[in-house]
């Protein structure tokens, strides 16, 4: 019987890893380079929930982006986007995902 409780219980607990790493997979991540464009994160952070994409989207710091003269600078789905700013983060996210 304890075989078989221990049995369940490691089934259980697959199925839960295997949903939350599901879900984890699915939201995307933009990145914003730490080091000179880390206090844009707030206002990319209104941006995402303004849009709806808080469950879509992660924002991550990452190391320098190398245009440390044009901050703000994001990284989103393999591309560098420099001189960022609310309104364009928005327009870029609002084309990326399709938002009208």
């Amino acid at each position: 019987m304890k075989v078989y409780t221990l049995f369940l219980f490691f089934v259980a607990a697959f199925f839960v890893l295997v949903f939350l790493s599901s879900s984890a997979i699915a939201a995307e991540s933009i990145y914003i380079c730490r080091p000179c464009s880390r206090s844009f994160i707030p206002e990319m952070n209104e941006v995402i929930s303004n849009l709806g994409l808080e469950d879509t989207l992660q924002v991550k710091a990452t190391s320098c982006l190398g245009y440390c003269d044009e901050p703000y600078v994001l990284k989103f789905r393999d591309q560098i986007y420099r001189n960022m700013d609310k309104a364009l983060l928005e327009a870029m996210l609002k084309d990326a995902f399709q938002i009208e």
